[in-house]
């Protein structure tokens, strides 16, 4: 995940409003990283926090949120120096989650925070302190959702071969668009763009499938954790399997257009999630159906 220079003048003031609370500020002041790196190695993950108390508390509430919704986690956990403008990376091939330490902020949670929150409209607009790990731990439990429903070759291939080479702007949002513009007048076109399909999970979704579902799935436990960072609702993610038919015409013939475009997108997450190419690639018809 990359860092958006362009916003980085943009909120320079701590806000605790995006879901840093004290009690946290204050336990990385006192948290030993090595029993946390001793905790998690019963866990089967190996983490090197480089010393850092608040990597060491940043890396086990994630693992502790992850767990919760039932996704895999990595095997391995590292901070160490990236490239320039990486906030992290997820190595598949390593099974293995780096939070750059080269960013300095990411030593300090208030300052981690402020580098969260600065993102703007680069990244989900929810400004999490926990964002970056979030988003990292998200590609981990995707492709290894892909490892146990395909094998480890197959789901190489369609996390690398396909879902990182398609983005959702080719393969839903302009398909949608065309479709919409062909199907209703303009006032409706305009309601449905603002209402039923918003921007939220950010510029940097719109680099490929894979960031697309990362941040997706980020924003979407950024929004449910509560002040003392426990979720509040667990009926959102993870992602099932959609149907294997459906047809929209007869609700989309009844004018239930809201309904029919959030079922939409709520198959196309799922199916990104599970690597069903087949059905990804259906979305088209589904919409050339529409104008038929």
């Amino acid at each position: 995940m990359n860092f958006d220079s362009q916003n980085s003048s943009i909120n320079r003031q701590t806000s605790f409003k995006r879901g840093l609370p004290s009690w946290f500020i204050r336990e990385t002041k006192t948290a030993n990283p090595y029993r946390i790196e001793a905790e998690l190695a019963d866990k089967g993950i190996s983490a090197d926090f480089g010393g850092v108390p608040t990597v060491a508390m940043c890396c086990k509430k994630v693992v502790e949120i992850m767990e919760h919704y039932g996704f895999e986690l990595p095997s391995k956990f590292s901070f160490e120096p990236l490239e320039y403008k990486t906030l992290g990376t997820y190595s598949s091939y390593q099974d293995k989650v780096c939070i750059n330490s080269n960013m300095k902020e990411f030593q300090d949670v208030v300052k981690q925070n402020r580098l969260e929150e600065r993102q703007g409209s680069y990244h989900p607009r929810t400004g999490h302190f926990l964002q970056t790990y979030l988003h990292e731990f998200s590609h981990a439990a995707h492709y290894k959702n892909l490892c146990n429903r395909f094998g480890d070759s197959e789901a190489n291939r369609i996390f690398w071969g396909y879902l990182t080479n398609n983005s959702p702007a080719r393969m839903m949002i302009d398909p949608l668009n065309t479709t919409l513009r062909f199907l209703v007048t303009k006032p409706f076109l305009k309601w449905a763009i603002d209402k039923v399909i918003p921007p939220r999970e950010g510029l940097y979704a719109k680099s490929d499938l894979c960031e697309f579902i990362a941040e997706k799935n980020a924003r979407i436990i950024a929004e449910d954790l509560g002040d003392n960072l426990t979720l509040r609702y667990n009926d959102r993610i993870p992602f099932e399997q959609s149907p294997d038919y459906w047809d929209p015409t007869e609700e989309w013939k009844n004018g239930e257009f809201e309904t029919v475009i959030s079922k939409m997108f709520k198959y196309f997450d799922q199916d990104i999630w599970n690597g069903d190419i087949n059905k990804l690639d259906s979305t088209r018809s589904i919409m050339t159906h529409f104008r038929n």
